[in-house]
C-alpha cells in the first residue's frame, strides 16, 4: 500500500475515532466545554488529511483504483456522518435541520449510483472541482458549528471568573486601605455615626395621646 492510500486509511481511522469520541463524549449535550473543541481537532484532521492523500498521489505518481475508489467514499463517510450526528444535536439544530441533512445525504447516494453506473460501462467519473469545493465548505460548516457549544459555555465562565476576581481585588484594595489608614479610617467610621445621630435627632418625635 502506497502513501496515498495510507493516509487515505488513516483519515477513516480518524472518521472512525471522531463517531467514537462523539458518542463517549457526550457531545449531544456539551456538558464541557473542551469536548465539542477536541471534536471538531479530531475532525479536522479526518478532513485535512484529503489535501495530502490527493497531493501525494499526483505528485508521485501514486493514483490507483483503490485511492480513486476509497477517497471519495471516505469524504462521504466524514461528511454524511458529521452532519447525522450534527443533526441529532438541539444545540446544532438550528444549523444543520434534518431536512437539510437528508437532502445532502440523498445527494451524495444519488451521486455514488451515478459514479457506479457510469464506470460500470468503462467510462471514467472522477471528481471534480466543485465536487471538492462542496466538501470542502460543507467540512468548514461542521467544524464552526462544533465550536459553538464551546465558546457558549467558556465565555459565560471567563466572564463570570473575570467578574470574580474583580470583585475580590475591590475587597482586597479595601482592606488594604483601612491596615494602612486606621486613624482616616476611624474618622470615617466616626462621620458616619455623626450623621445618623443627626439623621435620628431631625426626625419629628410622635406626639403622644
Amino acid at each position: 500500500m502506497n502513501l496515498p492510500n495510507k493516509i487515505t486509511v488513516g483519515r477513516f481511522a480518524l472518521a472512525l475515532g471522531f463517531f467514537a469520541f462523539f458518542v463517549w463524549a457526550d457531545l449531544e449535550h456539551a456538558t464541557a466545554w473542551w469536548k465539542p473543541l477536541a471534536g471538531a481537532l479530531v475532525f479536522g484532521l479526518a478532513v485535512v488529511g484529503d489535501a495530502f492523500d490527493g497531493y501525494y498521489a499526483r505528485k508521485l505518481g501514486l493514483q490507483t483504483d483503490f485511492g480513486r475508489i476509497a477517497d471519495p467514499v471516505v469524504d462521504k463517510v466524514i461528511v454524511s456522518g458529521g452532519l447525522i450526528l450534527l443533526a441529532g444535536c438541539e444545540w446544532a439544530r438550528p444549523y444543520f435541520p434534518p431536512w437539510m441533512v437528508v437532502l445532502i445525504i440523498g445527494r451524495e447516494f444519488l451521486v455514488n449510483g451515478l459514479r457506479g453506473f457510469i464506470e460500470a460501462r468503462g467510462v471514467a467519473f472522477p471528481a471534480r472541482w466543485d465536487g471538492k469545493l462542496k466538501m470542502v465548505l460543507q467540512c468548514i460548516a461542521i467544524t464552526v458549528v462544533m465550536f459553538v457549544p464551546s465558546i457558549a459555555t467558556y465565555l459565560p465562565e471567563a466572564l463570570r471568573t473575570e467578574q470574580q476576581a474583580m470583585q475580590t481585588e475591590e475587597i482586597d484594595d479595601s482592606a488594604n486601605r483601612l491596615e494602612d489608614d486606621p486613624l482616616k479610617a476611624g474618622q470615617e467610621q466616626q462621620e458616619e455615626e455623626d450623621q445618623g445621630a443627626s439623621l435620628e435627632k431631625d426626625q419629628p418625635s410622635n406626639p403622644k395621646k
